[in-house]
């Protein structure tokens, strides 16, 4: 893992964001305006961040060509639903009366929405960027699949090592496990007596896989 496959995993969440950006609050802005479209649009962005990324990328490759295209356009998609959804409610709690007071003081639907809706809407709406950015930097993983490249080409060649039965380096945590000694199997002993504790004579001796009893003398 270098440098420049963390540049390229990052740039290609930037852009999927930006894109994403353009798209979802726009569409969150329409979801506002317009109470009849909201439930069609949520259905729709909900039922794209549904899919499984690597299915929804695997779509999009077959429409398009495999390449960084393909990722950009999959992350997109799949960053739009908490852009799209925030940006509705953040419009929604805005107080009733600060949007009375802009009709009363002339402004115009647009108007009233950039410098006033928006600006109170604007930390919902920055927190669903947020969750978007943390959905395509782990979604991005699966860009290699589809020949986009990034931190994903590392799990790709693990994956390949694992396919050649090389294994990887166990790393520290292996090393820490041998360094508890295992004991030793005690071996067999051969022509060896036995000898019961607090007793001096032999009470039986070992000769190759049997066992010879010697009981003691009895005394009288």
């Amino acid at each position: 893992m270098t440098f420049t496959m963390i540049l390229e995993h990052m740039s290609l969440v930037v852009a999927a964001l930006l894109f994403a950006i353009l798209a979802g609050i726009p569409l969150g802005i329409i979801c506002y305006f317009y109470p009849s479209t909201r439930k069609v649009i949520l259905r729709v962005v909900d039922l794209i961040q549904t899919t499984p990324a690597l299915a929804l990328l695997g779509i999009i490759m077959v429409i398009m060509n495999p390449g960084k295209p393909t990722v950009i356009v999959g992350l997109a998609l799949y960053s739009l639903l908490p852009i799209v959804r925030n940006t509705c409610l953040g419009l929604d709690q805005v107080p009733e009366h600060l949007i009375e007071a802009g009709k009363g003081m002339g402004m115009t639907r647009m108007y009233r929405l950039i410098h006033v809706e928006i600006p109170i809407a604007a930390p919902i709406i920055f927190t669903g960027i947020r969750i978007a950015t943390v959905t395509a930097i782990g979604t991005a993983v699966f860009a290699s699949f589809v020949g986009g490249g990034g931190l994903g080409s590392v799990i790709t060649t693990g994956r390949h090592r694992g396919a050649d039965g090389r294994r990887p380096d166990p790393g520290p945590a292996h090393g820490a496990g041998r360094a508890v000694p295992e004991q030793p199997e005690q071996p067999a002993l051969q022509g060896q007596p036995v000898r019961r504790p607090g007793c001096g004579r032999p009470l039986c001796r070992r000769r190759g896989g049997a066992v010879r009893l010697r009981l003691p003398a009895q005394e009288h």
